[in-house]
């Protein structure tokens, strides 16, 4: 079920607007680099007044956590989406979108992958809820999975 709805999402006409480079309505990614070089420096300074026996430990440690996960979090918004799982994987398919030529090769090419990289091209591309099942029933039931295309 879900590989069928994976392969058929990467077959799809709007695959496209969801892992190539949109418009950066984000923060400027220099603005992101610079901030991000200033903070690594911040740690560095810090570091060395952990030797210091005279400095307030916990309150350096609590500012190195601070500045790492911000770092952090300047990493996570300057991931270029144009180098998404699903990019790479069309990065060569020529055939025109929507058709049974393209599907056979998004199939041949899903087949090939390794676990991982299956998982991380459906973490990207569509969101599976199973919903609880009924009490007292062990049977499996399709209609409990809930596989929906994620729109970012």
């Amino acid at each position: 079920m879900v590989t069928e709805a994976v392969l058929t999402r990467l077959s799809s006409v709007d695959v496209h607007d969801l892992v190539m480079p949109q418009e950066d309505d984000g923060p400027d990614r220099e603005e992101l680099l610079t901030e991000r070089n200033a903070l690594v420096d911040r740690v560095k300074e810090l570091s060395p007044l952990l030797r210091d026996i005279h400095q307030p430990v916990l309150e350096i440690t609590a500012a190195i956590n601070d500045v790492k996960a911000r770092i952090d979090e300047i990493d996570a918004e300057l991931l270029d989406r144009s180098v998404s799982a699903a990019a790479k994987l069309l990065a060569d398919v020529e055939e025109p979108v929507g058709t049974a030529e393209r599907r056979e090769v998004v199939e041949a090419k899903w087949k090939v992958l390794d676990v991982d990289r299956r998982r991380m091209l459906v973490d990207e591309l569509v969101t599976v809820t199973i919903e609880p099942i009924t009490p007292g029933h062990v049977k499996f039931d399709p209609d409990l999975i809930r596989i929906e295309p994620r729109r970012d």
